[in-house]
């Protein structure tokens, strides 16, 4: 088994990782996306409306035992992922977090209106493609 299969975090690292190029274009296309719009060097936002879109945040020095809501496990590729539905309550609203290593993470956050269902569709759709980008 490759070593970042879900099942053992690895040591990968998101050293030189720029976020906004986690999704091709081909995904941004796929997935309805506007071009990305850098917030930092960990973080990128895609529009779909005014309403939806995506946030993709890396965290390069933070476990995933960190994160304040753990959700639930997901399958997206071959690193182990976990999906949150209405974070912090906020309807419309889904994260999928994904472990690079013991000491990192992917978040990406996913907005559609009030449908928490579509939103989840979306995050782990976009957690998906990253997981393939990264591997």
């Amino acid at each position: 088994m490759p070593a970042n299969m879900a099942s053992s975090p690895t040591t990968a690292s998101l050293d030189g990782v720029a976020p906004c190029d986690l999704l091709s274009g081909e995904d941004l296309a796929d997935i309805g996306l506007e071009d990305g719009n850098e917030r930092s060097d960990v973080s990128c936002d895609w529009k779909k409306t005014s309403t939806s879109g995506v946030r993709l945040t890396l965290y390069p020095n933070r476990g995933f035992d960190t994160a304040p809501d753990q959700g639930t496990s997901v399958e997206v590729g071959g690193y182990a992922a976990h999906r949150v539905a209405s974070p912090g309550g906020q309807e419309g609203s889904c994260g999928v977090a994904l472990e690079i290593s013991d000491s990192s993470f992917v978040g990406v956050v996913a907005n559609e209106g009030t449908d928490t269902d579509a939103a989840c569709e979306l995050a782990t759709d976009a957690a998906r493609r990253v997981d393939a980008n990264l591997s």
